[in-house]
């Protein structure tokens, strides 16, 4: 019973830093000007997002933005041109924003799509989709607004938290085993490191033959 309640907390405070750690890459991790990406990639390099931009999009842009536990893509419908993208009258020119965040893995996003002549700030999307803003206020590049994510990304997420989780229990209660294990070896008590040559118990704290034994 003991064993499964530390799995379970050892979960919980791995799910908590999974949270944490993303929500510090979305507050201050950087991307650089050499992973920006201003052209319409193929099929097969669009990073699997082709289903989340919408079928009837005609895209001009897509910018990926990378960083130290950041993923940034920044998807348009209006054209690059040289230095800033540009209004075409053919289209709507709507945008999608998505950002994934998270280490080793990212394991939360948000995402944004609008028509930014109807809704320049997407503030008809839910807190779900398009996160909170941050206390520190900034901006991913120039194009992106610094939000903390809600929605996690499963995979990811679960990994993480794994990660995490095998590293609290480590540090919490991981080491007490080992510790135990290498006095059992040396003929002590387990639980306080008393000699126990030619004792059945711990005189010094009371551990039980079957606890020595063990």
């Amino acid at each position: 019973m003991r064993a499964a309640v530390r799995i379970v907390v050892a979960c919980l405070l791995g799910a908590v830093m999974t949270v944490v750690v993303a929500w510090g890459c979305a507050t201050w991790a950087h991307t650089g000007s050499d992973d920006f990406d201003y052209d319409v990639p193929g099929p097969g390099e669009r990073y699997g997002l082709d289903s989340r931009v919408p079928g009837d999009w005609v895209t001009g842009t897509w910018l990926r933005h990378r960083g130290f536990g950041i993923e940034y893509d920044w998807v348009s419908e209006m054209v690059w041109m040289g230095s800033l993208p540009g209004m075409m009258g053919d289209r709507q020119n709507r945008t999608f924003h998505r950002v994934a965040v998270g280490w080793p893995l990212h394991a939360m996003e948000w995402v944004c799509d609008r028509d930014v002549r109807l809704d320049p700030r997407g503030a008809g999307q839910s807190v779900w989709l398009r996160g909170f803003k941050p206390i520190r206020a900034g901006r991913i590049g120039w194009t992106g607004d610094r939000r903390l994510p809600v929605k996690p990304l499963m995979l990811g997420f679960a990994i993480d938290a794994a990660v995490y989780g095998v590293a609290v229990w480590s540090l919490i209660w991981g080491w007490r085993l080992v510790r135990a294990k290498w006095r059992v070896r040396g003929g002590r008590c387990p639980a306080c490191g008393y000699d126990l040559a030619g004792l059945d118990g711990c005189p010094e704290c009371g551990a039980g033959s079957a606890m020595v034994g063990s």
